[in-house]
C-alpha cells in the first residue's frame, strides 16, 4: 500500500508535500519558543523592581509574546515561496539594501548568539558567566557584521544584476 505525502492542491513543484509542511511547522514552532524565551528573559529581565511583581510579569509574558508571535509570523511569511516550491531566487532589484541588510544580521547575529552563548557551557561548564559572551559580544557583533555583510552583497548584487 503506498502512501501520497503531496497536499491536495496537486503537490509536486507546485504544492510542497506534507512532510515539508510539517518540517516546517516544527521550525516555526522552535522560532517561536526561542524568541519567547530570549525576549522574555533578555530585555524584560531588566524591568524596575520599583514596579509592582504582577505588572513586571504582566509585561513581560505580554512583550515576549508579541514578539514571538512577530518574528514567527515573518519566518512563516518569508518562507512560504520556498515552502510552495518556487525556489528561484528573487531578481536582485526587487530586494532592498535592507532586506539583505537584515537577512545577514539575523542570519549571522544568531550564530554569533548561539555559538557565543553555548560554546562556553559546553567547553568551560565550571564559568558561570560564559553565556554572557553570547548576549554581549558574539550575538550583537555578529548581527553588526551580518548587516554589513549583507548590505555589500545587495549592493554587488544590484550592479552585477
Amino acid at each position: 500500500m503506498s502512501h501520497d505525502l503531496r497536499e491536495p492542491s496537486g503537490g509536486g513543484t507546485a504544492g510542497g508535500s506534507a512532510m515539508r509542511s510539517w518540517a516546517w511547522a516544527a521550525l516555526a514552532a522552535v522560532v517561536f519558543v526561542a524568541t519567547f524565551y530570549f525576549t522574555y528573559w533578555v530585555p524584560f529581565s531588566l524591568i524596575s523592581s520599583r514596579i509592582p511583581d504582577v505588572v513586571a510579569a504582566g509585561v513581560a509574558v505580554g512583550g515576549a509574546l508579541l514578539g514571538a508571535v512577530a518574528a514567527t509570523a515573518f519566518f512563516w511569511r518569508r518562507g512560504r515561496t520556498w515552502r510552495e516550491g518556487a525556489r528561484r531566487a528573487p531578481d536582485a532589484t526587487t530586494r532592498s539594501l535592507g532586506a539583505y541588510a537584515g537577512t545577514g544580521a539575523l542570519a549571522v547575529g544568531g550564530l554569533g548568539f548561539v555559538l557565543g552563548f553555548f560554546g562556553p557551557i559546553v567547553f568551560t561548564p565550571a564559568s558561570n558567566q560564559g553565556p554572557l559572551l553570547g548576549l554581549f559580544v558574539t550575538g550583537p557583533g555578529g548581527a553588526l557584521l551580518g548587516a554589513i555583510g549583507g548590505w555589500v552583497y545587495g549592493v554587488a548584487r544590484r550592479r552585477a544584476g
